[in-house]
């Protein structure tokens, strides 16, 4: 049975193929990170910085939060929907699943 949320389809993969096809596709693989510890993400007017443990800051035009089940990046991403639209992320924050009617 397939279901959709938001008009595509959900496919299940296994983490390891997935973060293998991705990188596998990159141009610059010099660019990725590891080991970084994100502490905060900041919203600027055209762009977004990442702030690390160690101090250093990125800034790029999107995060993607890969970072694990306990994401800090997802706890920045609530803080800050939190701020600008309070029940945005209500169910994420409680840890409710949505399952959309299957098609």
């Amino acid at each position: 049975m397939v279901f959709t949320r938001l008009g595509y389809p959900v496919a299940t993969f296994e983490r390891q193929k997935v973060l293998q096809s991705l990188y596998d596709q990159l141009k610059h693989k010099e660019r990725i990170l590891l080991n970084k510890r994100v502490v905060e993400v900041v919203h600027g007017v055209d762009s977004v910085s990442v702030k690390c443990a160690d101090g250093t800051v990125y800034e790029g035009d999107i995060v993607i939060g890969a970072d694990g089940i306990h994401s800090r990046v997802r706890k920045e991403m609530q803080r800050i929907a939190h701020k600008t639209q309070p029940r945005l992320m209500e169910q994420d924050e409680l840890g409710v699943l949505f399952f959309p009617k299957p098609i």
